[in-house]
């Protein structure tokens, strides 16, 4: 401790049971560890309670470094992130912050992945796994790559074609199809914004096989 440093990093997820977070936490504690550091994972679940509980709690005193994936806070919460141990921040909840941010080109990654089944005459895509009303998050930003494609394809965007999921869970994503199918709602194609909700899909349509 005379050095000041405790080789220990503090990873902020919502939750383990969602296989992006597992994965991510995986790859944290491979990386950590060969570097001689240490990992404690502490699980928010996306609340901006607990996340703000972790931030401002005693442990971050005992840590050289956080990674920290916001889900429970926004952007105007920004300032509330502000703290003494060095932090990277996670996701796409805010930008523009007092830390390093890393994230992903949600818009331009799920405007590729409309335009690859347009480009292959489907017409009817789902929007599987929207938030409706976030513009900032994960969903939203890929709702919004999804509309950029179909702007692009000279196609209207339908509001019945997005589909709310609201957790990113393989089971959410199997009954979110399940209503789907019963509903009758015509479709040719499925952009699902994440891995689970999308093997959750492949289950409730292979049921009904």
């Amino acid at each position: 401790m005379r050095s000041g440093r405790t080789d220990v990093i503090s990873l902020i997820i919502p939750d383990l049971k969602n296989a992006y977070f597992a994965e991510l936490a995986d790859a944290v504690m491979t990386a950590a560890s060969k570097r001689g550091k240490v990992v404690i994972i502490e699980q928010s679940g996306g609340s901006r309670t607990r996340e703000l509980e972790i931030l401002h709690g005693p442990r971050m005193r005992m840590v050289d470094g956080v990674l920290y994936s916001v889900l429970g806070l926004s952007q105007e919460d920004a300032g509330l992130i502000e703290i003494p141990t060095p932090m990277v921040l996670l996701g796409e909840r805010i930008f523009h912050g007092p830390t390093d941010h890393v994230t992903m080109q949600n818009i331009e990654a799920s405007q590729a992945a409309t335009d690859h089944l347009l480009q292959r005459g489907r017409t009817k895509l789902l929007a599987f796994g929207a938030h409706r009303n976030e513009v900032i998050g994960s969903a939203g930003l890929r709702l919004e790559g999804y509309r950029r494609a179909l702007q692009k394809a000279g196609l209207d965007y339908r509001d019945e074609l997005a589909i709310d999921v609201q957790s990113w869970h393989r089971s959410d994503g199997a009954q979110a199809m399940r209503h789907v199918l019963e509903s009758g709602l015509e479709f040719d194609g499925v952009v699902a914004f994440n891995d689970s909700i999308a093997l959750g899909r492949c289950v409730s349509c292979r049921m009904l096989d």
